[in-house]
């Protein structure tokens, strides 16, 4: 039971971590149309 509820835990985590490495790529991806946007304003 123990072991289960840590690999259960593991997989929790891991999606966490795969969900945070999604949203860092998208708010990068946000950042840089905002970048290139002002950029080519000036």
């Amino acid at each position: 039971m123990g072991r289960e509820a840590g690999f259960l835990w593991k997989r929790f985590w891991e999606n966490i971590e795969t969900q945070r490495i999604k949203i860092l790529c998208a708010i990068l991806c946000v950042l840089n149309f905002y970048i290139s946007k002002d950029e080519s304003k000036t």
